[in-house]
């Protein structure tokens, strides 16, 4: 979980926007800013980071994704603030761009090659399958029989962005993406309020 908790109190703006206009006004000019940072911070730039760094695919950073709005009445002990959220279980091997991809018969102790954290690794007697169901996917045996076998799997989402490997450097450099974002679109919040006004803006 990625979260942006709002501080205005350093913000010209915002006191001035509180002394003219209100704290309702206030309020909105803040949650929208924050629900835009952490949607493009978190949404946009995870999925560029993580496609960068683990070859991840748009549309499943889309599905791990998850908004948790922030919205007006925040107070003190319960300040305003928008998480960007990725939640999902781990995600199968098949999803980076196997060789080969289709089903392998016969004698499999050479592998299947997979593209992981951008480089391609190659998993000695591992082999394609197709189940029953029509799910395709990277497997290898549990013992030396030839049954039963079990899916290879890397790193969740949630696990990518927080890889102490990499120093949760994906983590961090959202957080900083998704501050940046939510002062840019503040301030520009506050002085487009000052401005119907017929203020100055700050």
């Amino acid at each position: 979980m990625i979260n942006i908790m709002v501080d205005t109190r350093n913000f010209e703006q915002a006191r001035r926007v509180l002394e003219t206009l209100g704290v309702d006004v206030l309020e909105k000019a803040i949650v929208d800013a924050a629900n835009r940072a952490a949607k493009g911070g978190a949404f946009t730039g995870g999925k560029r980071l993580l496609k960068k760094q683990y070859a991840v695919k748009a549309e499943d950073v889309k599905d791990a994704f998850r908004l948790v709005p922030a919205r007006r009445g925040g107070q003190q002990m319960n300040p305003i603030q928008a998480l960007g959220m990725f939640a999902g279980r781990p995600q199968p091997l098949f999803n980076f761009s196997p060789r080969p991809q289709t089903v392998m018969g016969g004698k499999t102790s050479g592998g299947v090659s997979a593209l992981v954290s951008g480089q391609r690794h190659r998993f000695r007697h591992s082999f394609i399958a197709e189940m029953g169901s029509g799910h395709k996917g990277v497997f290898q045996r549990r013992g030396q029989e030839r049954l039963p076998i079990e899916e290879l799997y890397v790193l969740s989402i949630p696990q990518m962005v927080e890889d102490q490997k990499h120093g949760g450097a994906i983590s961090k450099e959202i957080q900083a993406d998704m501050q940046k974002r939510f002062e840019e679109r503040f301030v520009d919040n506050c002085n487009r309020l000052l401005e119907s006004k017929g203020l100055k803006k700050g």
